[in-house]
């Protein structure tokens, strides 16, 4: 079966070469030695996202990214949750522009499908140089 990365864009997102970012997306996740069934990467609004993040991982506040994997093991068949306004938000703070602070978002949640944590400071720290390596490897 031939994976599918899809994505789900509202209103106030349009990607643009969708087919390099899945070129970029697949290469990331074969390099983690994991396998891509179908990844949905969504678009959502800030209540959406609370909600899920409430309903699902029991914690009360705004995030950029949530990532539900159905498989298990290597395969990866998941939806990407991500809210577009923390995000535009992000891109002020860090003072990069919204397109990359997206890309940032999209690997950070490849990089939960693929078992990585950031939870604890040292898995936050290694969580953004798999981040920075992977993004250094998109050539958009």
């Amino acid at each position: 079966m031939k994976n599918k990365i899809l994505f789900f864009e509202n209103n106030l997102v349009k990607l643009k070469n969708k087919q390099k970012l899945r070129e970029w997306i697949n290469n990331c996740v074969a390099d983690r030695k994991y396998v891509i069934i179908c990844v949905n990467f969504i678009f959502c609004t800030k209540k959406e996202i609370k909600d899920l993040n409430k309903k699902y991982l029991k914690k009360d506040n705004l995030t950029d990214v949530i990532a539900f994997n159905y498989e298990n093991k290597k395969n990866i068949f998941a939806d990407v949750y991500m809210c577009y306004d923390v995000i535009k938000e992000n891109s002020r703070l860090y003072s990069v522009k919204i397109k990359e602070e997206v890309h940032r978002v999209m690997i950070h949640g490849i990089l939960h499908l693929c078992g990585l944590k950031d939870q604890k400071t040292k898995e936050k720290n290694n969580m953004t140089q798999f981040e920075n390596f992977y993004l250094q490897k998109l050539k958009i």
